[in-house]
């Protein structure tokens, strides 16, 4: 058990790590940077982070796309093993379907831009069912969503299509969470916007899939820099 002045110490250190990165100006940062590129090693921005994923096996669908290579090398980078086929992996990566264009859900080519949009929802599902089995019988496993953070905005505009493919696989996340939960598979979801990157998304999904997210599930992970219009 902690003492008071072992609590009161890292309240403190906490407070100083905040204010430090809430500091609009990077020259005032203090040494917490220098800290964190002598941890990450010489030529580096960021502090090295053991996702504790190495040895795991991921299926990234759709990994020929710039937004599945980065989430494919950030796995990478973590020593996760890439597979062409979900069966018998531990992490399985889907994204929406790239439509080619953006439609209102009350336009007459929103039919077909559904059609093409769910076939991102239909691949993932199908996904998720070729590796589930070994994630049960291993007793882990991670599933993310990479969609649209307009699924939880109320200004989607002419992205009404990929919202709505967005709040489909959100609804089975939930499903997923309350059933398969007691195995140590978790499913959340980045919804991307404003104008995230593909390494900022993939970034987000690497530690969804890392072992110390185990206790998130069912959850979404925005990833807009604070662009968008949603309070929750």
């Amino acid at each position: 058990m902690m003492s008071r002045a072992d609590i009161t110490r890292r309240r403190r250190g906490a407070l100083r790590l905040r204010a430090h990165w809430l500091c609009a100006d990077e020259t005032q940062r203090g040494p917490i940077v220098d800290n964190a590129a002598t941890v990450a090693g010489p030529g580096t921005n960021v502090a090295a982070m053991d996702f504790a994923i190495e040895g795991k096996s991921a299926h990234v669908i759709d990994a020929g796309s710039p937004l599945g290579r980065a989430c494919a090398a950030a796995l990478a980078a973590e020593g996760v093993t890439l597979r062409d086929e979900p069966s018998g992996c531990d992490i399985v990566v889907a994204s929406m379907t790239d439509r080619g264009g953006s439609h209102s859900a009350l336009t007459e080519e929103a039919l077909e831009a559904l059609r093409v949009g769910w076939e991102g929802v239909v691949d993932a599902v199908t996904a998720y069912r070729g590796a589930l089995p070994t994630m049960v019988e291993h007793g882990w496993g991670r599933f993310v969503w990479v969609g649209s953070a307009l699924a939880k905005s109320i200004d989607a505009d002419d992205a009404e299509i990929d919202a709505i493919t967005t709040l489909g696989m959100l609804g089975l996340h939930k499903v997923i969470t309350s059933e398969e939960a007691p195995h140590n598979v978790t499913s959340n979801a980045v919804l991307r916007g404003g104008a995230a990157t593909d390494d900022d998304v993939a970034a987000a999904v690497a530690f969804l899939c890392s072992q110390g997210a185990g206790y998130l599930s069912g959850i979404t992970m925005t990833v807009d820099g604070g662009a968008g219009s949603a309070v929750y």
